[in-house]
């Protein structure tokens, strides 16, 4: 990993900040990830830590057992800390998060290169007297495609949701902080089935999957 691109100095005092931004709380870190993570710095933190990926293999989501798992994205993280962690998202174009919950944690997402639409969802509710849960039912006006520069936040009173790249064609790549750390959550598929990821979320890549929905929360 270069770090040329990318002071030392600057970076320490980042996390510093990011830090005490967390513990105020409110839109401090919001505020923070506006202006202190300006073009030159976002577009530092991609060369210095963003994993290369194949711009021409796009990212399969949820495409049916049939297929092939594939890589949506690749996670990266760039601090950690008892009270946060903040993760660097390499997207592949077309590339989407899985369906997913925040448990009891805050998410900000900077977007430092591309475009990412987020799109929100009510959380699906199960009747008993039915085998499989209603087909997911996206708030509405809740689609919003933040571009480069943009700060979008999420928790788990706002629902559940989803992050795409919507380029078949570039790359995109975005930092996230979550506070405390996010180590597992709840995911789900589109017909509102329920999933659990029990393991951590911080490092390695994240693969798209096909599984059977469970009939309870655990």
């Amino acid at each position: 990993m270069s770090m040329s691109m990318v002071s030392r100095q600057w970076l320490g005092a980042f996390q510093n900040n990011l830090l005490r931004a967390v513990k105020r709380g409110g839109g401090s870190v919001e505020t923070l990830l506006r202006e202190e993570l300006d073009g030159v710095h976002s577009r530092a933190l991609v060369q210095a830590y963003a994993i290369r990926i194949d711009e021409q293999e796009s990212g399969n989501m949820f495409g049916g057992e049939d297929e092939k798992e594939g890589e949506s994205f690749v996670r990266t993280t760039v601090f950690s800390h008892p009270m946060f962690t903040a993760d660097l998202l390499a997207w592949r174009p077309h590339g989407s998060s899985l369906v997913h919950d925040h448990q009891a944690s805050s998410c900000w997402v900077k977007v430092l290169k591309g475009n990412l639409v987020e799109t929100r969802y009510n959380v699906p509710t199960r009747d008993r007297s039915h085998e499989r849960s209603p087909p997911l039912s996206v708030l509405k006006g809740s689609r919003v495609e933040y571009e480069a520069g943009c700060v979008s936040y999420m928790n788990g009173r706002l629902g559940i949701h989803k992050m795409q790249n919507p380029s078949g064609v570039k790359a995109a790549h975005s930092l996230h902080v979550y506070a405390p750390p996010l180590s597992a959550r709840h995911i789900f598929d589109d017909n509102g089935g329920l999933l659990e990821l029990d393991r951590p979320m911080h490092g390695g890549a994240e693969r798209s999957f096909h599984v059977q929905q469970q009939t309870q929360m655990h």
